[in-house]
């Protein structure tokens, strides 16, 4: 790990999401196409395993600093996943969890921790990073699905230029997706961008395997994260402890939402 700065700055790296921009030119439309076959693509990504396993090189600038270094993830659909953040000589400096129902946040280090439900209120104040977008669907968009209780109903489909095929579909709370296909039979998925308010978030999937994610591209006002990739691979089951509160049962948690 090489911290450029304070190590509690970055990781606005996984999840997500900036600046609002015009579409590159390759997406520039032609036409309005039938969107059927592309989201039966889609959807039958689905039947692909149930997680991820990677390592993330990250390398952040922004308002609060800069950062690079390795984090570790694991991801299971729907709405499952675990972040770790090494620290020194071989401990952790962050973990991370949700279960698709609450969200920890445990510094070991320090002996503090944080909870909240997914969808509730903010861990914001309490995190070393940005995080504008529901846990929940974070697994979905790395993995190139599409979330829970987006209406497919409403998508709107183009052909571009370039010969690729994006998808237009509207999330809850202002949430929108755009997902670009790559020609073939059955068309392939090449990218997936998520907007939310002022940020934007842009998963691309890697050119040899178009179901294992290659980059993610994160842009805020407060700065931008670049991640690559590397060792990811599928995973067909994971331990059943994976997705279980890291917090050890001596340690006080902060409950956010007490009383819920």
């Amino acid at each position: 790990m090489r911290y450029l700065n304070s190590p509690r700055i970055w990781l606005p790296a996984l999840f997500f999401l900036a600046t609002s921009c015009a579409a590159p030119a390759s997406y520039r439309h032609i036409s309005s196409i039938d969107p059927v076959p592309f989201v039966k693509a889609l959807t039958e990504r689905e039947l692909l395993s149930e997680g991820l396993i990677t390592t993330l090189d990250v390398r952040y600038r922004g308002d609060a600093g800069r950062y690079s270094g390795e984090v570790f993830l694991v991801l299971a659909r729907p709405s499952q996943l675990r972040l770790e953040i090494p620290g020194a000589m071989g401990s952790t400096f962050l973990v991370m969890v949700s279960d698709g129902r609450k969200v920890w946040v445990y510094y070991p280090g320090e002996g503090l921790a944080y909870m909240t439900s997914v969808g509730g209120k903010s861990l914001a104040p309490y995190l070393p990073f940005h995080f504008p977008l529901d846990p929940a669907w974070i697994p979905n968009l790395i993995m190139g699905i599409i979330p829970e209780g987006v209406n497919t109903e409403s998508v709107r489909a183009y052909a571009t230029r370039s010969g690729k095929t994006v998808l237009y579909l509207d999330g809850s709370d202002g949430l929108s997706l755009q997902y670009a296909m790559l020609p073939g039979d059955p068309a392939r998925l090449y990218a997936v961008t998520a907007r939310k308010d002022s940020s934007t978030l842009t998963v691309t999937f890697a050119s040899e395997d178009t179901n294992l994610p290659g980059k993610l591209d994160y842009r805020s006002a407060e700065g931008r994260t670049k991640v690559d990739f590397i060792r990811v691979r599928r995973a067909d089951s994971l331990p059943e402890r994976t997705f279980e509160s890291p917090v050890p049962s001596y340690i006080s948690v902060k409950d956010l939402e007490p009383g819920k």
